[in-house]
């Protein structure tokens, strides 16, 4: 059996090697790291802050009711399960999305008049409000379930849990 013994010198002489450059051009180190820092932080105090509301809610499936509230539809609404469920989640998910629903919104509370919504940017007709508000929303379903998840983002606090 023979054992090996290392010799650790050359090791050490690569950390000092690299000890010494790093003293050597510490300045030039330090004014790049604060160069950078300085640069990181006023690009971030430069953005305008985006807040974001989320509200869950949960989407029950149920048949139409064809003949009236008063008459009980016996039709069974859990066939097709799983498949049927995700289809019909995914259907909800896009009419929150939907233009249709943005107009609605815009022109029900008329947001291309509101200084709030506008944030700053100049009055606007319905349909590029649409535009924007529809672009701010974002529908997620968790996986397996029947639970809705909406998400508004606005420059504006207020607006965005409005």
């Amino acid at each position: 059996m023979s054992f090996e013994t290392r010799d650790n010198s050359g090791e050490s002489e690569g950390l000092s090697r690299y000890l010494g450059l790093l003293f050597k051009y510490k300045y030039l180190i330090l004014m790049t790291f604060v160069v950078v820092l300085g640069a990181v932080a006023a690009w971030t105090l430069t953005r305008t802050p985006v807040y974001q509301a989320t509200t869950t809610i949960v989407v029950e499936q149920s048949a139409p009711r064809v003949l009236g509230q008063k008459v009980r539809e016996v039709v069974d609404t859990n066939v097709g399960g799983y498949f049927q469920r995700k289809q019909y989640m995914a259907t909800q998910q896009k009419i929150i999305r939907s233009r249709a629903l943005a107009e609605r919104v815009v022109k029900q509370l008329s947001l291309e008049k509101d200084p709030r919504f506008l944030a700053g940017r100049p009055p606007m007709s319905a349909e590029v409000a649409a535009q924007v508000l529809q672009g701010s929303v974002s529908a997620k379903v968790p996986k397996g379930s029947n639970i809705l998840r909406i998400t508004v983002m606005h420059s504006s606090r207020k607006m965005a849990a409005h």
